[in-house]
């Protein structure tokens, strides 16, 4: 479950401690993809893309686009 992350911290405060998992996806990847899709996040909606769930929308999208491309 993804209750961890920077939205959820300044909430849950010393409540995240301890809970070890990964993520596939943080805004702050160093690839160009990554900083792409930060950049333009940012610039349409002028804040940060923090919430990795509009990421997976992202990636879902591009794969969807990529399959019925000819």
């Amino acid at each position: 479950m993804y209750t961890v992350d920077e939205i959820s911290i300044p909430a849950i405060k010393h409540a995240a401690l301890g809970p070890v998992r990964d993520r596939y996806w943080s805004p702050d990847l160093k690839n160009p993809a990554n900083q792409k899709y930060v950049s333009d996040y940012r610039k349409k909606f002028g804040k940060d893309a923090g919430w990795f769930y509009g990421s997976l929308r992202a990636t879902c999208i591009l794969l969807i686009d990529s399959a019925v491309r000819p």
